[in-house]
């Protein structure tokens, strides 16, 4: 084996991680602003509609957030996978492979996901 292409495969790997990295608090960084906006939505609702609106709010920036966690969960757990040639690894693959995991993170959440949604509505719904 050549060192420079160890080398090589391990800067292109380092790459990876700090682009998913990027993406993750680019995602998350908006996941805050949603989050904050919906705080804000919650504390002025004094009649029955804002209450509900700010409910609606909080439901929805909380599948927000299990979207997140399971899209970030999924690209973790694919890059534990060794790349076979078999299947092939090129470019168009792996930007295939994230916008499944991204689509496949969301349609989870919505329909229930592993529960953290439910949790974080269930805690901050008091606040309403």
């Amino acid at each position: 084996m050549d060192f420079s292409t160890g080398l090589s495969s391990v800067t292109a790997a380092q790459m990876q991680t700090r682009m998913a990295m990027s993406q993750a608090e680019h995602v998350l960084n908006q996941a805050k602003l949603e989050a904050t906006e919906a705080t804000d939505a919650t504390q002025k609702a004094k009649t029955p509609e804002e209450r509900a609106a700010a409910y609606k709010s909080l439901v929805k920036v909380s599948r927000d957030f299990e979207s997140i966690f399971l899209d970030y969960m999924l690209k973790t757990m694919r890059q534990t996978i060794p790349k076979s040639d078999l299947f092939g690894d090129s470019q168009a693959d792996q930007i295939f492979s994230s916008m499944r995991d991204e689509e496949l993170s969301k349609r989870m959440a919505q329909a229930g996901g592993i529960g953290l949604a439910n949790i974080m509505i269930n805690q901050l719904k008091r606040h309403i």
